[in-house]
């Protein structure tokens, strides 16, 4: 009998829907897994004098199910990397990091004496870490609200106490959601009986993040399919390869949660980013031949205290709104989500009973941006 505890999960990223990749496995670390073989079935309805059921008739084979995760910092080109950039539909830019920059005092402005901030890739939306910094307290994670050839304009609860010349400016490697279309291989091997399923064609459909307090950070992907292969010992053909160790994400390395420029006491934050994928069949095939794409969405849902009338009159006056948030590991590598047009969809702030804080709780959607051109931006910053 099989158990958890010997279950594998490896993943390798197709060459295209139809052309398969060398089988070199990447191995993800995962709480659960849910894949699984959906056969559809019609019921005869044939007349029978005896009662019985004429037959059963199968008409449809896909695949489908979840792999959650605990989330970590994703190392470039390893299997957690390769779902973020795939449910975002991404190709990522790289990290961007300019030195000897100067936090002007009384502004929140950051100069630097040479070169371009926008030929370097610097855009509008990017978030942007700050080190370096004496004293230290301009040091940080901001939002570019204005690009120029020298200056970088950002959002900042407070002006800059002002540093000269000694800030490295590190705009994190950034994916921002795309129309590509990624396809995977997804191997469930149960070590202790020797049985290994290979899911074909996989596509990333769906991701839902969780940030709560006093919790780990859990992250779980969906993935759509057309079919899958069965073999017992393993496919000589499969190699596998380890994550890099790093730590676990959790609700303390959230060093900043903004929404509408200013901080927010978040007690929890949660997204779901849907793409609306499914297989196309045809007469004459069992099973999709394709796969179609639809809107990538993006919905959320926010529990804060509750301390001022703000987001409740943007939500009643129909007003869009921006949010973002960073999370950093024990190592100092941090991953930023942000979605730069937003609405609210749900929200309010009940009364719970006695000895409760009262609490802001709400749904809403983002949106594409009109300046940003995206609905949302993921960066990583290595360090």
């Amino acid at each position: 009998m099989s158990e958890s505890n010997s279950v594998r999960v490896s993943l390798v990223k197709r060459s295209s829907f139809d052309a398969p990749a060398a089988l070199n496995m990447l191995i993800l670390p995962t709480t659960a897994q849910s894949l699984r073989n959906n056969v559809g079935y019609a019921q005869s309805q044939t007349l029978r004098t005896d009662a019985n059921i004429q037959d059963l008739i199968r008409l449809s084979l896909a695949t489908g199910g979840g792999l959650p995760v605990e989330m970590q910092f994703p190392i470039v080109s390893e299997a957690l990397w390769y779902l973020l950039s795939a449910v975002m539909r991404a190709t990522e830019v790289v990290q961007e990091s300019t030195a000897s920059c100067t936090t002007t005092a009384g502004a929140k402005t950051i100069t630097r004496a040479a070169g371009d901030f926008a030929a370097d890739g610097y855009q509008v939306g990017d978030i942007v870490k700050n080190s370096g910094a004496t004293p230290p307290g301009d040091n940080g994670f901001f939002k570019i609200t204005v690009v120029a050839a020298l200056t970088l304009t950002v959002e900042a609860a407070a002006n800059f106490t002002g540093s000269v010349g000694n800030v490295t400016v590190v705009r994190g490697a950034r994916m921002k959601n795309g129309t590509n279309r990624d396809f995977f291989d997804v191997e469930i091997a149960r070590l202790d009986t020797n049985l290994y399923e290979l899911f074909r064609k996989m596509a990333v459909d769906g991701m839902a993040l969780t940030v709560s307090d006093n919790a780990i950070t859990q992250a779980a992907f969906n993935l759509v399919g057309i079919s899958s292969e069965r073999s017992s010992p393993a496919p000589v053909t499969l190699s596998w390869a380890a994550p890099t160790a790093g730590p676990i994400l959790d609700a303390l390395g959230v060093p900043v949660f903004n929404v509408g420029a200013a901080a927010f006491s978040a007690k929890s934050i949660g997204f779901q980013i849907a793409n609306n994928i499914r297989p196309r069949t045809q007469v004459g095939t069992l099973g999709g031949t394709a796969m179609a794409w639809g809107a990538f969405q993006v919905t959320t849902r926010i529990t804060s205290y509750y301390s001022n009338f703000t987001e409740i009159s943007n939500f009643t006056g129909n007003v869009p709104t921006d949010m973002w948030f960073v999370m950093q590991d024990a190592n100092n590598k941090a991953l930023a989500i942000s979605f730069p047009q937003y609405k609210w969809s749900d929200l309010s702030a009940d009364t719970r009973g006695l000895n409760q804080d009262d609490y802001l709780e709400g749904s809403g959607q983002a949106y594409l941006d009109p300046v940003e051109l995206c609905t949302m931006r993921v960066q990583r910053w290595v360090a």
